[in-house]
């Protein structure tokens, strides 16, 4: 049986974010436009990622997490909680990468008709190329091609509740009952792969945080495989493995990529 009734909600999205000062901005604004409420917590950026949270006027709260470790899993369930102890009905776990779409409406429209305890949400994600327009900063924009297909993976907006349990990755969520559940209405636009440098940056300071932690190796395995060879090889190779992986040098013959530029 649902927890939920069908109309009138308080949805929250919350996030914990560390240096993304290049998407951080448009990610959040239209998080707030699509919901009541946005809880941010920024995790020692060292970039300009808290002066432009800190610019944003509105429905946000910007809050400290000085913790060094990627305890992802443990900090979205407090923020989760934070949400529902300042009245939130439902929650929208999302990264600093994630632009989310409902299929008609807003995100808390979509969530009020629901009437279920979570949405499983789909994942695209968006490659660059070599025909980008470098000279477009906002890479939401500038990226404008996918991958054929929804990734492995989905995400969840949920039901708050006292009982969340927000999983690694925001992949998944429990409580102590199942809950009720959907699909396709609504869809994660994901752009982890920005460029070159942000890439060899985000799997080093990642990977640096996993290992602050007693998670198994295989949490977060990929950024400590990469980490392992800038460490071993330098930051080209690194950078080398993003040319070779997630860069198209010509997406009209690539039959992997899909044109499918998101409207802001």
């Amino acid at each position: 049986s649902s927890y939920l009734w069908v109309g009138k909600m308080t949805v929250f999205g919350i996030c914990m974010v560390r240096d993304a000062e290049d998407i951080i901005g448009t990610v959040v604004e239209h998080m707030m436009n699509q919901v009541d409420h946005v809880i941010v917590a920024d995790n020692l950026s060292k970039d300009s990622t808290r002066k432009i949270l800190d610019s944003l006027h509105g429905n946000i709260t910007v809050i400290d997490d000085n913790d060094p470790s990627y305890r992802q899993s443990e900090k979205m369930t407090a923020l989760a909680d934070i949400a529902y102890r300042r009245g939130a009905d439902y929650v929208i776990p999302f990264d600093a990468d994630e632009f989310w779409v409902a299929r008609d409406g807003t995100l808390k429209d979509t969530i009020e008709l629901s009437g279920v305890d979570v949405l499983e949400a789909q994942i695209l994600n968006y490659i660059p190329t070599a025909i980008d327009n470098e000279f477009e900063s906002n890479p939401i924009k500038r990226i404008q091609w996918r991958l054929n297909g929804a990734g492995a993976f989905i995400k969840v907006a949920c039901v708050a509740r006292p009982d969340l349990i927000i999983h690694m990755g925001n992949h998944d969520v429990s409580y102590t009952e199942n809950p009720t559940r959907a699909q396709h209405l609504i869809t994660v636009r994901h752009f982890p792969w920005r460029t070159a440098e942000q890439f060899v940056e985000k799997a080093v300071v990642g990977a640096a945080a996993l290992e602050l932690t007693d998670l198994p190796y295989s949490t977060g395995q990929h950024w400590r495989d990469y980490a392992r060879i800038a460490e071993e090889q330098g930051n080209d190779a690194l950078k080398q493995v993003f040319r070779e992986w997630f860069f198209s040098n010509d997406p009209y013959s690539d039959p992997n990529l899909l044109y499918d530029p998101v409207k802001i």
